[in-house]
């Protein structure tokens, strides 16, 4: 596990400067109407994120394995990630991955 954490964060600490190099115009952009924009992406990592912490926990307390599904594409839209400022998004992404 700790092997995992490590490579983790040398991901984190390798990617967090390239997002930052995108512009907030470029994030919000959406390469087509049906498709996410790069801040929906990142909201979506964060939603899973957060849900995955959720599982992992339910799973060390229960003998069952009942994993909750969730709607991905309406929980990106109902967030509004896109009315989110890029660095904002890229500063809880880091947060909830560390």
């Amino acid at each position: 596990m700790q092997k995992v954490s490590k490579h983790l964060k040398q991901t984190i600490k390798k990617v967090v400067p390239l997002l930052k190099k995108i512009s907030e115009e470029v994030a919000s952009e959406k390469p087509q109407p049906h498709k996410w924009s790069k801040k929906e992406i990142l909201g979506h990592l964060l939603d899973s994120a957060c849900n995955n912490q959720q599982k992992f926990l339910r799973t060390m307390l229960t003998a069952e394995l009942q994993f909750v599904g969730y709607q991905q594409n309406e929980w990106v839209s109902l967030q509004n990630y896109n009315a989110v400022e890029w660095k904002t998004l890229i500063t809880w992404w880091v947060n909830v991955n560390e």
